[in-house]
């Protein structure tokens, strides 16, 4: 899954990261890329944790990482 942090502010992309693995509570393990700016690639140890993600809706936080 690919996904962008729409935002033009700067911000910590190891807190990003931590943060998305945190409110996820997946079963299992997510590897993510960062790829460029504000892109990341999620890989899925389980597909369904992927599914539940993107079941889940567009993803908005208010937070700054």
């Amino acid at each position: 899954m690919v996904g962008k942090l729409h935002t033009k502010r700067s911000f910590n992309k190891e807190a990003f990261m931590g943060t998305m693995k945190t409110i996820w509570k997946l079963n299992n393990e997510v590897e993510i890329t960062a790829i460029e700016d504000n892109f990341f690639i999620f890989k899925f140890q389980a597909s369904k944790d992927n599914e539940r993600i993107l079941e889940g809706s567009i993803w908005f936080s208010t937070n700054t990482c």
